[in-house]
């Protein structure tokens, strides 16, 4: 990312529960529970309380909810071969940046306004997200919520068809 950015670490504080915070200079900024049997999750910018619901199963949409209100503040939805984050008016497109990079959201211009990372162990994962700093604090906190939800989700899935896959291999022997 060429521009100025924001840096937010995304920590698991413990291996034994699936809840992760987003933090910046030490201090925790938003906090998410991701259930391992449910398709949606919780989170908590400051005060307020915010769900992450996956809708779809092929090409999910991720919607991001104010669940005082009820109302969406940000979504990532399927658009052809593409997933696009509607933020604020805007859309930027999801894509991997390379292998560095991780994965992030792109604008119109080709530029990264997000780039996350998440490596995942045995039981704990962690990464990293810089969001470029021209974005609002709220919204950068949406959007590096709505990309850590899905690169959990994203793994979450890679092991369990590796386990599949090792199921069956030994089952077959």
């Amino acid at each position: 990312m060429a521009t100025q950015t924001v840096m937010y670490r995304l920590a698991q504080p413990s291996a034994w529960r699936r809840e992760w915070e987003l933090r910046r200079d030490g201090e925790v900024k938003a906090q998410m529970r991701v259930p391992s049997f449910r398709s949606s999750a919780q989170a908590q910018i400051g005060d307020e309380p915010v769900l992450i619901e996956r809708r779809g199963r092929r090409r999910p949409n991720y919607l991001l909810i104010d669940e005082r209100a009820g109302t969406e503040l940000a979504s990532v939805r399927p658009d052809g071969r593409r997933r696009l984050l509607q933020l604020d008016g805007h859309a930027y497109e999801w894509k991997r940046l390379g292998h560095k990079l991780g994965f992030g959201f792109v604008g119109p211009d080709g530029e990264p306004i997000l780039a996350a990372k998440v490596r995942a162990g045995l039981f704990h994962s962690s990464g990293d997200i810089e969001v470029d700093s021209s974005l609002p604090v709220r919204e950068a906190l949406w959007a590096a919520l709505l990309a850590a939800y899905m690169l959990i989700r994203r793994n979450d899935e890679q092991a369990a068809s590796s386990t599949a896959a090792i199921v069956a291999a030994s089952s077959s022997s």
